[in-house]
């Protein structure tokens, strides 16, 4: 109680309107199955400009001048980005 209530309120909300948009339940996976998911994530990936590569080999980290990682090498590909996730 010494929380405000606005925080819970808007995720309790967002959580309303997850049921009503993908039937009984808010979760899009055990619906469509767990490739949705990775499918979901490259989707996202190119609206906001970003790449997503899927069943490559990572050759190289590339850095820059600082030390930081900007790139990924994979076989004659570079791909440079600002944050580089890898699994």
């Amino acid at each position: 109680l010494d929380q405000p209530a606005a925080p819970t309120v808007k995720e309790l909300q967002c959580y309303c309107y997850s049921l009503a948009r993908y039937g009984t339940s808010p979760y899009i996976y055990p619906i469509y199955g767990l490739g949705g998911l990775p499918e979901g994530f490259s989707r996202l990936c190119a609206i906001h400009g970003g790449t997503f590569m899927l069943n490559r080999d990572v050759d190289e980290i590339t850095f820059d001048g600082d030390g930081k990682a900007n790139g990924i090498k994979c076989g004659n590909e570079l791909a440079r980005a600002k944050i580089i996730i890898g699994d």
